[in-house]
């Protein structure tokens, strides 16, 4: 089912620039749908390889293991301000979801 021909997603004609007439301005929604549609077509193509069950388990218990990592980093990089500070974490996490 998710084979790259089950998922049609039309594509988006634009009307050429009559002589003599400015280019309208890019318009941001349809800048928006090429967006989304170029994500889908790379998602669809990662679904669609033959990639080994065990290899794909491996390649993310990777990228969980560097998220954490990066979560352990922020984490001190946070107790180092709320130090500095002389704070407690949690104003400082509810201070920077403030900003």
């Amino acid at each position: 089912m998710f084979a790259s021909d089950a998922l049609h997603v039309p594509e988006l004609q634009t009307q050429e620039t009559q002589e003599g007439v400015a280019p309208e301005p890019p318009n941001p929604a349809a800048q928006r749908l090429e967006d989304i549609q170029a994500q889908c077509s790379i998602l669809i193509s990662e679904l669609d390889t033959d990639q080994n069950p065990e290899a794909v388990v491996k390649k993310h218990i990777a990228q969980l293991e560097k998220y954490t990592d990066l979560q352990d980093i922020a984490l001190g990089l946070v107790t180092m301000i709320a130090d500095q500070r002389k704070l407690c974490i949690s104003n400082i996490l509810d201070e920077m979801r403030r900003k």
